[in-house]
């Protein structure tokens, strides 16, 4: 009984302990709500509600904020302008050359080889494509034959347009100034309308003189305008006419020996390229054509394995097989071969070593062998123009 009582005592004692302790939590809740509603009531209802709206409206303008600095209606990809037999004209004012003509020699997914032609010269130069930028990575004068250089190694680096594409944006250039993108959709007339354009700023010295250096880049088509200025000069050029189906042409001039002379007779034969051809096939296609008084220098099966200029100053061309095995000519006949393919290839390239190969080893015949890095001279001597 005593043990019973002691037991029922303890149970007393747990049970208005944990009610007490119940009792001090919901003491200390109603002693926050009460302190909460006290605050509430010391402020005016219609001052809370500015409040909270100035919160919510200062969040916002800083996410916008945030938004503009990062978000553009234009990527990179919209001024990577890459068609297919397509002319552009520009013209200019204020200098020699600055009306030019551009195409594309090349392009594939992220690079393009456009080819300027001004009168004077002409330049080749690779644009490359990447997720933040247009640059230019090669540049080349004086090139008036067909080469693919997208491959090429780089030897020059400069940022055309960055992203994001936004008033602001900027990068350097070094040698070639500091640029900043300075509007947006800015409205350009060119020779077939108005179009919207992206306006970038570059400032440069040059020789101690300050220059400035405004382009304008339309979606889908690339640059549409320049103006460059410095103390002395302004130079401005618009882009005046896009042409497509337009075919690049070129002439060439074809050698082919006459053996009933013994005289190697100059035919000019135009080439026509368009975006993406392969120069050796085309110039293996025109030689194989030859008029009656000559004879053939390309037989019917030989092939152009590989035609390029190389950092040497010679030009390399490689033959198939069949350029030895058809030919049947005698040593002099086979001299004037060399010579007229020696005088083509260096006409194409505008130099005077040619570097010829079969099956990527040297030229060996019954009655010519050359030896390892043996070039033929190219040799105008008693040509007979025919043109």
């Amino acid at each position: 009984m005593k043990n019973k009582l002691i037991i029922a005592a303890l149970l007393l004692v747990v049970f208005v302990a944990g009610c007490g302790s119940k009792s001090n939590l919901g003491d200390q809740g109603a002693n926050d709500e009460s302190q909460m509603e006290t605050n509430a009531e010391d402020e005016n209802p219609e001052e809370q509600v500015e409040k909270e709206e100035d919160k919510d409206n200062a969040k916002e303008s800083d996410k916008t904020d945030k938004e503009e600095e990062k978000d553009s209606e234009y990527t990179i990809d919209d001024f990577f302008a890459a068609d297919s037999d397509v002319e552009y004209i520009y013209e200019g004012d204020g200098g020699e050359f600055s009306s030019y003509k551009e195409y594309i020699d090349f392009f594939n997914d992220n690079r393009k080889q456009v080819r300027e032609v001004n009168g004077g010269t002409e330049v080749v130069y690779v644009i490359e494509k990447t997720e933040t930028e247009l640059k230019k990575i090669y540049e080349m004068a004086e090139v008036y034959y067909k080469e693919n250089f997208l491959s090429k190694d780089p030897n020059i680096n400069k940022t055309i347009l960055k992203s994001p594409i936004v008033v602001g944006t900027k990068w350097d250039n070094k040698e070639y100034g500091k640029s900043e993108i300075t509007a947006i959709d800015t409205e350009v007339e060119t020779g077939f309308g108005t179009l919207k354009a992206v306006e970038v700023t570059t400032l440069n010295t040059l020789d101690g003189k300050e220059t400035v250096l405004k382009e304008y880049f339309a979606k889908n088509v690339g640059l549409v305008k320049s103006v460059y200025k410095d103390d002395l000069y302004e130079v401005n050029v618009i882009l005046n006419e896009i042409n497509e189906n337009k075919i690049f042409k070129s002439t060439l001039n074809f050698y082919y020996p006459n053996g009933n002379a013994d005289r190697i007779f100059l035919y000019k034969k135009e080439l026509d390229f368009k975006t993406n051809d392969i120069p050796r096939k085309l110039i293996e296609e025109l030689y194989k054509e030859y008029p009656n008084d000559v004879g053939p220098v390309l037989t019917k099966n030989s092939k152009i394995n590989h035609l390029y200029l190389n950092n040497d100053g010679r030009a390399y061309i490689d033959l198939s097989k069949e350029f030895v095995n058809e030919m049947n000519a005698g040593s002099g006949v086979e001299a004037m071969i060399l010579q007229s393919l020696a005088n083509t290839v260096g006409d194409y390239f505008g130099v005077s070593k040619v570097m010829l190969t079969i099956e990527n080893e040297p030229y060996e015949s019954g009655h010519i062998l050359l030896e390892k890095f043996e070039a033929i001279e190219v040799n105008y001597d008693g040509i007979v123009d025919k043109n």
